[in-house]
């Protein structure tokens, strides 16, 4: 249950960091998101998916 609402907690933090960076839209050769950035949209998939297993296991029990 934690890890599934750290996970939404995740996307909302980088989806309004994504659209209050209008910046970015903008096609530049110059232009990179950075390891955080990446990072934060990759830890929202797997921080939920940890929270769905951790629910269907606890289930089982």
């Amino acid at each position: 249950m934690c890890a599934s609402l750290a996970g939404l907690c995740v996307m909302t933090g980088a989806a309004i960091f994504t659209v209050r960076h209008t910046d970015w839209h903008q096609a530049s050769e110059n232009t990179s998101y950075g390891f955080a950035y990446i990072l934060a949209w990759l830890a929202f998939p797997l921080a939920l998916a940890s929270g769905i297993v951790y629910v269907i296991l606890r289930k089982r029990e």
